[in-house]
């Protein structure tokens, strides 16, 4: 179901909301929105979760020949924070990946936790003090007409 239609049911009126939740809207460069493996957010099978704006052009060399869940650009940088290795996750994806990019990630076993990086992609921050929520993008135009 698109979500423009689940949030005029009942099922989302009644919904609880988690205290954190990364939200996306895909403009489509590479992968089809009909697969839901390519829709944000991308979902590793060890529990993080990501949101990404931008452009990676070696994506199909971070993979080599493994297997992918998704077509789209934004699985690679997912792929490289789920990699079981030793040594600073960000700095690979700066020594990795070429392009740009605005990222949020979420681990489900520190949910508490938001990690936003950027490069070459501006990331804006807004505090809304009345109902205390912390909201991020990567188009400032965007948040700015919500």
């Amino acid at each position: 179901m698109k979500s423009s239609e689940f949030v005029k049911t009942n099922e989302w009126k009644e919904l609880t909301l988690p205290s954190s939740m990364i939200l996306h809207t895909r403009m489509k460069t590479q992968g089809s929105e009909k697969n839901n493996a390519n829709n944000h957010p991308l979902f590793s099978k060890n529990g993080i979760a990501i949101v990404h704006n931008g452009i990676i052009y070696n994506d199909k060399e971070i993979f080599g020949k493994k297997q992918r869940d998704a077509e789209v650009d934004s699985e690679s940088i997912l792929h490289l924070l789920s990699m079981k290795m030793k040594g600073d996750k960000i700095k690979r994806l700066f020594d990795r990946v070429e392009g740009s990019f605005a990222v949020a990630v979420i681990d489900k076993y520190q949910p508490e936790r938001l990690v936003l990086i950027k490069k070459d992609n501006p990331i804006d921050l807004y505090y809304d003090s009345k109902d205390d929520i912390f909201y991020f993008c990567s188009e400032r135009e965007i948040m700015q007409e919500a």
